[in-house]
């Protein structure tokens, strides 16, 4: 408990309670023991309780580095992911991304953002036609053989 806590600081204004050692490259606080886990999820321990199995620990305050226990609730990953998208946090995937694997540029009239189910989804106009020829005759040279 000592350890844990010569590593946080008090931020006044938010009220969050900043990890101070060392950090994840998003910024979650780390913590190297004999396992490494997340500061915030150490915190949760410590100061609430267990976490049960397939659950997450969540920051009601946004700040990766706070460990503060009244700014963490549990949720499952689906609760994570509806919290960001309620707060505007989430981006769709590949988002800094100018060209696909193959090289071709996603702007412009090459870039399809999906909608539905895969809603954001930044898909390659010239790669979708290609993998659909290749279907179709993969199909035709099917129902030819049978």
């Amino acid at each position: 408990m000592d350890r844990f806590l010569q590593h946080v600081s008090p931020e006044p204004n938010s009220g969050c309670h900043l990890w101070t050692a060392a950090v994840t490259g998003k910024g979650y606080g780390k913590i190297t023991d004999k396992s490494a886990d997340l500061a915030h999820r150490v915190a949760y321990i410590l100061f609430v309780g267990p976490i049960p199995d397939g659950l997450c620990v969540l920051h009601k305050c946004d700040m990766p580095s706070c460990v503060n226990p009244d700014h963490l609730f549990l949720g499952t990953r689906a609760d994570n992911l509806a919290d960001m998208d309620r707060k505007g946090r989430r981006r769709p995937r590949n988002t800094s991304k100018t060209e696909c694997i193959r090289g071709h540029p996603l702007s412009g009239e090459n870039l399809y953002v999906k909608v539905g189910r895969e809603a954001g989804r930044r898909t390659c106009r010239t790669c979708a036609a290609m993998h659909d020829k290749e279907y179709r005759t993969i199909r035709r040279d099917a129902r030819a053989t049978a």
